[in-house]
């Protein structure tokens, strides 16, 4: 998704959509159906960095998305995996 949004927008514009996240989830992300397909397709993976979060944060996942509460827990745990690592992507990018 990341790399067809680069193709089609071009670096620059994808840059300037990237640092406008602002810690929030591309749109096709937010989307709970989609979100909960993500984690069925790679529950072990999510699952490990859903651990290596809670180990790097020193909080628990559910306290890590407190603001997603009322959704599935699958689609949130999705949201926190992928919304910290485009943090992790943004900060390597600003370096």
């Amino acid at each position: 998704m990341l790399n067809s949004r680069l193709n089609t927008y071009g670096e620059s514009a994808f840059r300037e959509w990237f640092a406008g996240l602002n810690y929030q989830l591309p749109e096709v992300f937010k989307d709970e159906k989609a979100a909960i397909k993500l984690y069925e397709e790679h529950t072990e993976l999510i699952e490990k960095q859903v651990k290596k979060l809670e180990q790097e944060t020193k909080l628990t996942w559910g306290e890590q998305t407190v603001d997603l509460i009322g959704m599935n827990e699958k689609s949130r745990k999705v949201q926190l995996v992928i919304r910290h690592r485009l943090s992790d992507i943004a900060l390597d990018l600003v370096d």
